[in-house]
């Protein structure tokens, strides 16, 4: 399974879907397990035809097998009285996949709409993997430990991606350190801090402070998600 951070920039959530196609929640979700329903099945008696090759000269003209999770994967998120539910994760082709089924305006608006969001998502991802992939950054010059100034300074902006996400603010959080491991060696920074302060890291947002270079990236991801997720 994908990182949730990179997850949640290469996919869209079924919430993000049913907004899209206006649409309940709920009926997404039926929707989904029907086709992957349909398609299981499809899978079975592909796989209950097989022929196997008479000689290893001879082509297999098995059709093949449809991989669910090119389309959509399993989820959980925590509602409004912080229930866990099923969602899912659904890819560029999943949402292709959706419109074709969708008829007349709902499914030229979801089309265009869709389109809009992964070209949004693939413009960030690729500016922000310009820079050097997999370094250990920067020690802060002060004493450490730091008081947790980037999670007060924030929490402001966390509360409501977290609501809009659907999850809680640690599982956003753990959410956006998954994503800062494509710039930063998080594990060695982890045992940079604690050899350096003489304390165990309690929570990794304590990083946040000690390290301002991975400050400043995570602000920069959160800024891009409450400025999207804001609009929605």
């Amino acid at each position: 399974m994908k990182n949730n951070m990179q997850v949640m920039y290469s996919t869209l959530t079924s919430m993000e879907v049913a907004e899209m196609v206006e649409k309940d929640h709920k009926n997404i979700i039926r929707d989904i397990k029907r086709y992957s329903k349909q398609i299981e099945e499809s899978n079975i008696q592909i796989d209950e035809l097989k022929i196997e090759p008479i000689s290893e000269a001879t082509e297999q003209i098995n059709p093949e097998q449809i991989d669910l999770n090119e389309f959509w994967t399993e989820s959980i998120y925590s509602d409004h009285l912080n229930r866990k539910k099923l969602c899912y994760n659904i890819t560029k082709k999943g949402c292709e996949f959706i419109a074709h089924k969708c008829t007349g305006r709902k499914g030229t608006v979801f089309t265009a709409r869709y389109i809009n969001r992964f070209h949004e998502m693939e413009h960030e991802i690729t500016g922000k993997r310009l820079e050097t992939k997999e370094k250990v950054p920067n020690v802060a010059n002060c004493p450490a430990p730091t008081a947790k100034n980037w999670y007060r300074k924030n929490l402001w902006k966390i509360k409501p991606c977290a609501i809009k996400m659907y999850c809680s603010v640690e599982e956003f959080l753990d959410f956006l350190f998954e994503y800062l491991n494509n710039f930063f060696d998080t594990l060695t920074a982890k045992e940079i801090y604690e050899e350096q302060t003489g304390n165990k890291l309690e929570k990794d947002v304590d990083l946040l402070d000690f390290f301002p270079d991975m400050g400043e990236r995570a602000q920069e991801i959160l800024n891009f998600t409450y400025s999207y997720k804001m609009d929605k």
